[in-house]
């Protein structure tokens, strides 16, 4: 690759006030779609119990920041450069403009909450996302290694209708909250978005303008959307609740715990498909806890 391409660097005079903020093109709605009936969902048997309660089921969602795997949301870091330094390379932008855009991806800039030096500094998102993980994947042995069981009470999946998100995104709606439904994009598909999003702004002068938030805008809301090659097994779609910045009083279904960085939304039983026992576990399954289940009006496989 030939250096000398870069070595003229860009004065930016552009501000984020001088361009108009759009909200739809921010949105998930570009990403794939789900062409799957169910989803499936691995928990131990603990969680399970803690999930499946009487009155109903709570989802609990983790804030975008904090989730304990400290490489989530760090693909994007990785495969900006990718696909901006393989569109130099394919000769399908200059080195100017290169130049410009390469640096529009500075390192940890989307992963803090609150602080000024955070996704608000650089983006004008007004919501705070949450995020719940789900696999394409029935009774997947992989899944189930990934889950951590500390007792003897088993591994489980659930099952969940996709079709049932329209009804969450109605119980979203009652408190402003916005519920998306997006499947994860993993390495190479990650970089052809990307490019994607980028030749489109270079064909639209006015985009080209605002290059900096347009790209910020549209990579802080992928960062959740995108993973490294490594994790493709997994078959993650993610279910994704937009809570709007500053928030109306919560609405009784949806509730915080642990400063704010979960979220709670409590769902109808009948939105549950059914519960499984992991098939051939060496562990002996919970025959308490299979018939609490029942007893709460919930069906196990």
């Amino acid at each position: 690759m030939n250096n000398s391409k870069r070595d003229n660097t860009i004065e930016i005079t552009f501000t984020m006030d001088d361009i108009v903020v759009y909200e739809e093109p921010w949105d998930y709605d570009e990403l794939p779609g789900i062409e799957v009936p169910y989803l499936h969902h691995y928990r131990s048997g603990s969680s399970i119990e803690n999930i499946f309660r009487n009155d109903g089921i709570y989802l609990r969602f983790t804030r975008g920041d904090s989730f304990p795997d400290k490489m989530e949301g760090k693909a994007i870091e990785v495969y900006y450069d990718l696909a901006i330094e393989d569109l130099l390379d394919q000769g399908k932008i200059t080195a100017e403009q290169y130049q410009r855009i390469i640096g529009i991806c500075p390192p940890h800039f989307m992963f803090t909450h609150e602080e000024r030096n955070g996704i608000d500094f650089f983006t004008r998102a007004e919501f705070t996302p949450y995020i719940f993980c789900f696999s394409t994947i029935k009774d997947d042995p992989h899944m189930y290694n990934l889950v951590k069981d500390t007792n003897t009470s088993g591994k489980y999946s659930f099952s969940m209708d996709t079709t049932v998100v329209s009804q969450l995104t109605q119980l979203g709606s009652k408190n402003d909250f916005q519920i998306k439904l997006r499947k994860i994009l993993y390495g190479k598909s990650v970089v052809e978005y990307i490019q994607q999003k980028v030749l489109y702004m270079l064909k639209n002068p006015p985009l080209y303008s605002g290059a900096e938030a347009y790209l910020r805008e549209y990579l802080h809301r992928l960062q959740f959307m995108a993973k490294l090659s490594k994790y493709k097994g997994e078959n993650e779609v993610r279910m994704i609740v937009k809570v709007p910045k500053p928030r109306n009083s919560p609405h009784p279904d949806f509730f915080f715990e642990d400063d704010e960085k979960y979220l709670f939304l409590k769902i109808p039983k009948s939105f549950v498909f059914k519960i499984t026992p992991q098939k051939d576990n060496d562990k002996s399954l919970d025959d308490n806890l299979l018939s609490t289940l029942n007893k709460r009006g919930y069906p196990y496989a």
